[in-house]
């Protein structure tokens, strides 16, 4: 069985699209749980600090898009009820389809995070 980082690092060729602020919020917050899970699995180890990269990245992708913690925590509590109320096979495949557009969204938020870094302080 392929590690879900394993599987993550698939969905990377995928063009990111715009998502509104509230939306990205979500996605930032779910995604930093799913690379949270990722970071905790042992069978990812060898991966710890791109997965930690990747976690620190949805701190700033929830940061930019002004996540407050009742926010975070009530997302948080909706994902993760979802997840464990599906049965082992059907969690499974949710979770490879929400990699795949945790690194789509990564990809367009480490674009977006580089774009402000490169941009003149004012």
């Amino acid at each position: 069985m392929k590690s879900l980082y394993a599987l993550a690092l698939t969905a990377l060729a995928f063009s990111a699209q715009a998502a509104t602020p509230a939306a990205s919020g979500t996605q930032a917050i779910e995604c930093f749980a799913v690379y949270k899970m990722a970071g905790d699995a042992p069978q990812n180890a060898g991966n710890k600090s791109d997965i930690v990269k990747s976690q620190n990245l949805m701190q700033w992708s929830m940061e930019k898009a002004g996540v407050t913690q009742k926010q975070f925590n009530g997302t948080i509590d909706a994902f993760m009820g979802k997840l464990n109320k599906m049965e082992p096979t059907s969690a499974q495949k949710y979770m490879g389809g929400k990699i795949a557009s945790c690194n789509t969204y990564a990809k367009s938020q480490y674009d977006a995070y580089l774009k402000e870094k490169a941009a003149p302080s004012k």
